[in-house]
């Protein structure tokens, strides 16, 4: 990942950068930050079918993971009781 990074720090256009440090956080379960590297790389090259295909694989994880905090937040809270009586 860091290595990623100094390449775009020395390149902002360097398309394979975000391409390789939104793999990096995507196999780290940084979805967000794996997100916004996607995106950008999809701006960037929107032909791209690995950078598409990455984010939108990373979009629906990163959905899942915002689902499943709503619904742990949602029980925590004792909510869920409450719809269920």
């Amino acid at each position: 990942m860091d290595d990623a990074t100094q390449a775009i720090t020395l390149n902002p256009g360097y398309v394979k950068g975000y391409y390789r440090r939104g793999a990096a956080y995507l196999g780290l379960v940084k979805y967000k930050s794996a997100l916004n590297d996607f995106q950008t790389a999809v701006q960037m090259a929107p032909k791209d079918k690995d950078a598409l295909s990455k984010r939108d694989e990373c979009q629906k994880a990163f959905r899942a993971e915002m689902f499943s905090k709503a619904i742990e937040s949602y029980v925590h809270c004792g909510l869920w009781a409450a719809v269920c009586r």
